[in-house]
């Protein structure tokens, strides 16, 4: 190796060596800034209870008889039974690797906090995606064909940011998302660059995989097959088939948390709006902030893609003439200076203005939520701030500090740690002894008055 100290390996011995001092950051994929934007609310009990009023009844007429008549059309209200969703995240820490790096003496971090960080930033990652999911367990869709025994797929980065080397998962041959699995093999991702992803467990089934097929991962329904973990946007405000066929009728028309939809759909299920061929991306989203709007909604969030963002970017760049400062004879202190690209977006429809649009990268790419947050939250039994708290502030960009917010817990056996984590110190290794630490995350998103908010399809 040319770069070295000596080429004498007698001499290397003599040699000390400098460690870093410097603060170490996790080079993980960036959190959701919607999913840390939503209210984060404590309960108990068996489930949480939501009454919806959405519809006023039809007992008004300009002849009264006909107004006696109808009387029974009165006002109507639904209310929704919300259960709690699962996200679990499981490791072991062994005596030995405990004690080798008990302080900072002994390692860059202390062993059982780094893998707690870790841990803790799975769950923030699948929080994100099942923010904007069906609660199945749901990472994405294959933008295109996949061939049969094939080991490699490309995906879309709203897809690939949910996965990360160990993420085993299945492929569901249908729309509606308790389809069935193409088959019941589990695959395990073990490579990504950049948006290929490289698995183990088997090659794709015979016959391949067709573009659009949603990829889930395992664990996330039961044998029913019934959503286990948190139900998202997807399942709140849909855009299942882009709301039309038999596939949507059919999974309107399920009840959902107690409640059939299909009664009063834009109340129940909140708007629905399909950008038009040639429509620019900007427009599309005004329409979706005039249907909440509409729907008696105060608009105050938009949660899209990063990659629709930068195509909004587009739009407004061919539109707009681009100041360009140039430095002149006299402006000593001026620079020759460009601009591109956004700095915000925000959009406006009468007196409503939204200035909260988040670029976020776990949101499905095509996609856009318009939402009243106010009526947003996640609903919990377990200490989901400390879990998903990652010390980056709103919508800025950053990573996650390894020892922050991640102190090591006590090592004792506990079934329930600050309403989070639990030891158990049973676990064996051939190193000797070993604790494993469960990092529990119960609860569901809610969204209480649907009918303010609207999702749109690019």
């Amino acid at each position: 190796m040319a770069q070295q100290v000596t080429a004498d390996a007698f001499l290397l011995g003599l040699y000390k060596r400098t460690y870093t001092d410097k603060k170490i950051r996790g080079m993980f994929f960036r959190n959701s800034p919607v999913g840390r934007r939503i209210e984060k609310n404590r309960i108990e009990g068996q489930t949480y209870q939501v009454t919806m009023p959405y519809d006023r009844g039809g007992a008004t007429s300009g002849d009264y008889t006909i107004a006696v008549a109808n009387a029974a059309s009165g006002a109507k209200t639904a209310e929704m039974a919300v259960t709690p969703g699962n996200i679990f995240t499981v490791f072991l820490v062994t005596q030995k690797e405990y004690l080798a790096a008990r302080t900072k003496r002994g390692g860059y971090l202390k062993a059982l906090g780094y893998k707690l960080f870790a841990a803790c930033d799975s769950q923030r990652k699948l929080f994100a995606a099942m923010l904007y999911g069906y609660g199945c367990g749901d990472l994405g869709y294959l933008p295109g064909a996949v061939a049969a025994a094939a080991t490699t797929a490309t995906l879309n980065f709203d897809t690939v940011v949910k996965m990360a080397i160990g993420t085993q998962f299945y492929v569901v041959n249908g729309a509606l998302p308790t389809s069935a699995y193409y088959d019941a093999v589990v695959r395990t991702v073990s490579a990504i660059d950049g948006n290929v992803i490289t698995w183990t467990g088997g090659g794709a089934t015979a016959g391949g995989w067709i573009a659009g097929s949603a990829i889930h991962i395992v664990g996330g329904r039961d044998a029913t097959p019934l959503a286990s973990m948190p139900t998202g946007l997807a399942g709140w405000v849909p855009y299942l088939a882009n709301r039309t066929g038999a596939n949507w009728t059919t999974y309107i028309g399920t009840a959902f948390y107690g409640v059939t939809r299909s009664t009063s759909t834009n109340a129940l299920a909140g708007w629905f709006y399909q950008r038009a061929g040639g429509e620019l991306y900007m427009d599309a989203i005004v329409s979706g902030v005039a249907m909440a709007r509409r729907g008696g909604g105060v608009p105050n969030i938009i949660a899209i893609n990063d990659e629709d963002w930068l195509v909004m970017n587009g739009e407004v760049n061919t539109q707009t003439a681009m100041m360009q400062q140039i430095n002149v004879a006299g402006a000593k202190n001026a620079k020759n200076e460009v601009a591109r690209g956004l700095a915000a977006l925000r959009f406006a429809m009468s007196t409503n203005w939204i200035e909260n649009v988040y670029d976020d990268p776990y949101c499905p790419r095509g996609h856009a939520w318009i939402l009243d947050n106010d009526c947003v939250e996640f609903v919990t039994y377990s200490n989901a701030e400390k879990q998903l708290n990652d010390g980056v502030v709103d919508n800025e960009p950053g990573a996650a500090a390894a020892d922050e917010n991640q102190e090591e817990p006590d090592t004792t056996f506990k079934m329930n740690i600050e309403d989070y984590l639990t030891m158990d110190g049973n676990a064996t290794s051939v190193e000797g002894p070993a604790t494993q630490v469960s990092v529990s995350l119960y609860g569901n998103f809610v969204v209480r008055e649907p009918g303010h908010c609207s999702t749109v399809v690019f």
